[in-house]
């Protein structure tokens, strides 16, 4: 486990949630943005929790965070899940098509 590395990941509370939080939901973004990133590496998550690394919650940059960027973020986030939609449905047609066919032997 690293110790002293720390992490300037956006990881819990930074940049990315933050921004798309305030496309969404400004109300429940407060005034005061931290940038924290613990000095403990990203793997003390696995055995102590984001309280005993970061007091504050956040882990990541969100002084940078932006309403504009939030929605660009949501947009690409929709587009790629409608793409992910869209070909798992075509992959599904693809299948059922050849359930249709009669086997050959």
């Amino acid at each position: 486990l690293s110790s002293g590395a720390g992490s300037s990941a956006d990881i819990h509370a930074g940049y990315g949630e933050t921004s798309m939080m305030l496309a969404i939901a400004p109300h429940l973004v407060g005034d005061d943005r931290p940038n924290f990133s613990p000095e403990d590496g990203r793997e003390w998550l696995d055995y102590t929790g984001m309280r005993k690394v970061s007091p504050t919650g956040v882990w990541g940059d969100a002084t940078r965070a932006t309403k504009e960027d939030g929605e660009r973020m949501w947009e690409n986030a929709v587009n790629r899940s409608v793409e992910y939609i869209e070909a798992t449905f075509q992959r599904w047609d693809e299948l059922d098509q050849r359930i249709t066919q009669p086997m050959s032997f």
